[in-house]
């Protein structure tokens, strides 16, 4: 009874803080405070208007920190008249090992039906600001004692894996496709290096993520044969602490050398005119060497002008840009292939607010001029 009674106990969402300030309450609520690395928990705050002889509004918001991730779930307003009750949901994931403090924004507005009435009183071209009191509220930061997780584990949450390889054989640098899904409920899996670099082939890259899906469309080319050996990820579920693996098994690509055979006219060729063509033809060569010299100068003129006002038309874009998932969606537009170290580094940020959007710009623009 008593071990069932402490597993309820633990289960059931702890209440961490309660705090009386002017004219609300306010109750902060975590599911688990002793969580693993990556694993999600849930933060909820409850704001409960107590002093019913004016209006109030709040604005709460978790603090950004690089020892956690965070997302709002959800806002939950009830509003019966002065009597203001709020419910803040949020999913937070730890990134870094042991004692984590998770810090707050909050700001109490406190107003009079009158003064709501009169910003509300003008037309669309002529809005009035609402006359209020802004008060800053702080709060003490919530404390949470992260666990390690197991060595070597690189996905965090219960995942299912799909792989589809779209070719087998395929003709010298001929990209082989390959389309990889993990899905499930975890940490995004948006930063794993599933196939290692290699002197035998090259590889291209793109991760999408879609709701609880990731894809990665990865491409594959190589001069000659060679075999991928088995691409093992590691995962772990926080919630049943079992480790499992995801794998896809050893795969062997076929690079078919072009038959030189087959280019060698085997049949004998007819016996020459007696007319002795020799100097005509040298004579023709000459001239399409000299017109194909003089027309790819102008071409490789033309073409060098326009990329390079192309170019600096683009280095101005991503100079202006200050939003990472605008310069994803320039990048890709451009070119996946050239720019997959970017992006890679892009969805690192975004994803996992990993990196930072200056240093990603810079080294850009410093690739862009060195071409």
């Amino acid at each position: 009874m008593k071990k069932s009674l402490g597993r309820y106990l633990i289960l059931t969402i702890l209440l961490l803080n309660v705090i009386y300030a002017d004219g609300f309450i306010s109750s902060f609520n975590i599911s688990n405070n002793h969580p693993y690395l990556k694993e999600p928990i849930i933060l909820t705050l409850d704001i409960n208007q107590t002093d019913s002889s004016c209006v109030m509004l709040f604005k709460f918001n978790i603090k950004k920190s690089s020892n956690y991730i965070f997302k709002r779930l959800d806002i939950q307003t009830k509003d019966d008249y002065h009597s203001l009750k709020i419910r803040y949901i949020y999913e937070i994931y730890p990134l870094k090992t042991g004692e984590v403090d998770i810090n707050f924004d909050f700001l109490q507005m406190v107003t009079t039906d009158e003064k709501i009435a009169y910003s509300f009183s003008g037309d669309r071209d002529n809005v009035k600001g609402l006359n209020k009191r802004d008060i800053p509220i702080s709060f003490k930061p919530i404390t949470i004692d992260v666990k390690p997780l197991p060595k070597d584990t690189q996905i965090v949450g219960e995942f299912t894996l799909k792989y589809n390889i779209k070719k087998s054989v395929v003709e010298p640098y001929q990209p082989i496709p390959m389309d990889i899904t993990i899905k499930g409920d975890g940490y995004p899996p948006v930063d794993l290096n599933l196939i290692p670099q290699s002197d035998n082939y090259r590889v291209f890259k793109e991760v999408s993520k879609i709701e609880e899906s990731t894809d990665y469309s990865i491409a594959v080319s190589a001069k000659s044969s060679f075999e991928l050996e088995p691409i093992v990820i590691r995962g772990f579920n926080p919630k049943t602490e079992r480790e499992y693996n995801l794998t896809i098994p050893k795969h062997k690509f076929i690079v078919k050398a072009s038959d030189i055979s087959k280019l060698i006219d085997s049949i004998d060729s007819p016996k020459p005119l007696s007319f002795n063509w020799s100097w005509v033809i040298s004579l023709l060569s000459y001239l399409i060497i000299f017109i194909s010299g003089f027309l790819t100068a102008k071409i490789v003129t033309i073409y060098s002008l326009k990329s390079n006002n192309n170019n600096n038309i683009f280095l101005e874009e991503v100079k202006k840009i200050d939003n990472s998932r605008e310069l994803l969606q320039l990048l890709m537009a451009r070119d996946t292939l050239k720019y997959a170290d970017e992006i890679y580094m892009l969805e690192s940020l975004i994803y996992n607010k990993i990196g930072s959007l200056k240093e990603i710009k810079k080294s850009l623009i410093k690739k862009e001029r060195e071409l």
